[in-house]
């Protein structure tokens, strides 16, 4: 129905105006993630650290901040924090030994440049954001700097400590948490990284043109031999993280804590998946295994 002259507006809810300002964020955040990563040169092009991963990350964070029961402008900075927290992603090539060329990320430097772009956003934005909400989605981001843990074999975040903000502890938890909540997310991110950090791997099928009969047999076999030994360790990643959470947990008070822990339900199912993902890339065909990876080198 028409709004009379001078008829009021409804009032908009504070939880739809944070809502809208988070959207505002996430729209800014993946715009940028796909100009640097997506569409840029080829060897900046990611596989893993793109527009579906941060989507994942948002979708994760914001389930897990209302799992805490966390105040609607908590939930919103949970929010900028996870879609901000991998616009910057600063790479080297770095050379092993076995002849493999991998794909070496700036920590913690990316983690801070990407911290600086989300309080730059949040001070552009003509919202009132405080230096305190500034510093919360700072240290939100900043501790998703990854490290390995090899006593469970997988991966953890050093500043994720028990007293943390409980938006940090969202966003962390978000970060690494597809195998305990989205199976089929896990599945497909554990490939991606893959093609990912392979960077000899990639640009071998790149420069192919769809055409790997031009990769030597010996690389081909190479190739495989390494993308299967990775699915494998997958499984060892994803039994680590299911072990990591009830210390990643600690210090969140009930019913959050429970609340949270009945979100990542998903582990068993996404253990299943990744031994069948190591199976099946062993006897799959080279090509199938390089058009699964590296799609765009196939591209008509």
């Amino acid at each position: 129905m028409p709004r009379t002259p001078g008829e009021q507006r409804p009032p908009v809810s504070a939880e739809s105006a944070e809502s809208l300002i988070a959207s505002r964020a996430l729209t800014f955040a993946l715009a940028s993630i796909k100009e640097r990563f997506e569409t840029g040169p080829e060897e900046d092009r990611l596989t893993f650290h793109n527009q579906e991963h941060t989507e994942g990350v948002v979708r994760r964070a914001e389930a897990i901040a209302k799992a805490m029961h966390l105040p609607v402008r908590e939930q919103l900075l949970t929010k900028i924090a996870a879609a901000f927290h991998d616009v910057v992603q600063k790479w080297e090539p770095d050379a092993k030994e076995s002849g493999a060329v991998m794909r070496k990320r700036m920590v913690r430097v990316n983690e801070q440049e990407s911290a600086d772009e989300a309080v730059a956003w949040m001070r552009a934005s003509g919202e009132s954001f405080t230096q305190e909400e500034e510093a919360l989605v700072r240290a939100a981001i900043t501790a998703t700097v990854p490290t390995w843990d090899p006593e469970n074999g997988t991966v953890k975040q050093t500043d994720l400590e028990s007293d943390v903000h409980p938006i940090t502890r969202a966003v962390a938890l978000a970060d690494l948490g597809a195998a305990g909540m989205e199976t089929a997310v896990s599945n497909k991110e554990g490939i991606a990284l893959f093609a990912e950090e392979n960077i000899d791997f990639t640009n071998a099928v790149r420069d192919s043109k769809g055409d790997v009969t031009r990769i030597p047999e010996a690389d081909q076999e190479q190739y495989q031999r390494r993308c299967v030994r990775y699915l494998q360790q997958q499984v060892t990643f994803i039994e680590g993280r299911q072990k990591r959470l009830e210390v990643e947990l600690e210090g969140l008070a009930e019913p959050a804590r429970s609340n949270v822990a009945a979100l990542f339900s998903a582990f068993e199912a996404s253990l299943e998946q990744a031994k069948v993902d190591a199976q099946t890339f062993d006897i799959l065909p080279f090509e199938a295994i390089a058009r699964r990876l590296v799609p765009d080198a196939f591209a008509e």
